[in-house]
């Protein structure tokens, strides 16, 4: 799968994009420790929540799951006004 970092995500990751392999469907928790482990620089976001994802350009649920090939964008928080 491909993983998009965008805004701030970038600079603490040092990177604007990453490839990960991963099993054919994993949970949101498991994306999020298989992001971690691959990235370590999103650790402390990443585990307090403080991010968006969305997956093939759909902000995720609770309970969707990630198969290998999908599109993963993690975004930070935002607002418009």
């Amino acid at each position: 799968m491909t993983v998009k970092l965008f805004a701030n995500l970038k600079d603490l990751a040092g990177v604007e994009s990453r490839n990960i392999d991963c099993d054919d469907g994993i949970s949101l928790e498991q994306l999020t420790s298989l992001i971690v482990d691959k990235i370590p620089g999103l650790k402390d976001i990443l585990e307090t929540r403080r991010v968006f994802i969305s997956i093939n350009q759909e902000m995720a649920q609770k309970n969707d799951i990630v198969k290998d090939g999908d599109e993963i964008a993690l975004l930070p928080p935002f607002s418009g006004g």
